[in-house]
């Protein structure tokens, strides 16, 4: 077993550093390591929770155990963002050699010295599910360490392909078809694989550099697009 981990872990280092990748999906957490939250009147806490309830990769209920022992739940309208610890090993490597490629965040509201540690991070923002519903949901953001133009949320409901895994174990995400994106401060929306190129001068076309270097649009290049834009153009 511990052959396969390193070798997976080797692997997955390998590919990390050829591309930058978005963090992998989140499903479970870890009970032995303190999760942060920033509540929505700007105090913090830092919890232990008794469970925290996914579903298709959204968080749904908190709960917590007070100092007498009972169950409370955290209610979802007061908090702003979580950061949450991973509950798989091989995941917390995973993520950790993703993160530790990237230094620090660009957004210094983002804690790298925590995603570090193999933490995912959740934050709300307001969605358009479709073009006239919109929601306000706690989402997982997957490109933590370099989200200050365009923040890439998990799409919950999004198809998508194979991974790369090794002795049972996912060691990355597939491809998504679609992300929901947030740019500045506006309504996050969903961004499809199938219109991405249409898209991708309304969303890099004021840095010729990143057109330059990409002239060849790939969906699969999309969280390295996000990457560079971030980065190397003003």
């Amino acid at each position: 077993m511990k052959k396969i981990m390193f070798s997976a872990l080797a692997l997955f280092l390998s590919i990390s550093i050829q591309a930058q990748e978005f963090n992998i999906e989140m499903t479970g957490f870890s009970k032995k390591k303190i999760t942060y939250v920033t509540m929505e009147d700007g105090s913090k806490m830092e919890i232990n929770p008794h469970r925290i309830k996914f579903k298709k990769g959204l968080i749904e209920e908190v709960v917590i155990k007070n100092d007498a022992g009972e169950k409370e739940t955290i209610p979802m309208d007061d908090i702003k963002e979580m950061y949450i610890p991973f509950s798989d090993l091989a995941k917390i490597n995973a993520l950790t050699e993703t993160v530790g490629n990237l230094n620090k965040a660009s957004n210094t509201d983002i804690k790298s010295d925590i995603l570090e540690k193999g933490y995912g991070y959740f934050v709300k923002s307001e969605v358009m599910i479709t073009k006239k519903k919109k929601r306000t949901l706690l989402m997982q953001v997957l490109n933590p360490t370099f989200a200050s133009k365009i923040m890439v949320f998990m799409d919950p409901y999004a198809a998508e392909t194979g991974g790369v895994g090794v002795g049972g174990i996912q060691m990355t995400g597939g491809d998504s078809k679609s992300y929901y994106i947030k740019i500045g401060d506006e309504v996050a929306y969903r961004l499809y694989k199938k219109d991405y190129k249409k898209d991708f001068d309304q969303l890099f076309g004021d840095c010729k550099k990143l057109q330059k270097k990409y002239s060849k649009v790939k969906w699969t290049d999309f969280a390295q697009h996000v990457y560079y834009y971030t980065n190397s153009c003003n």
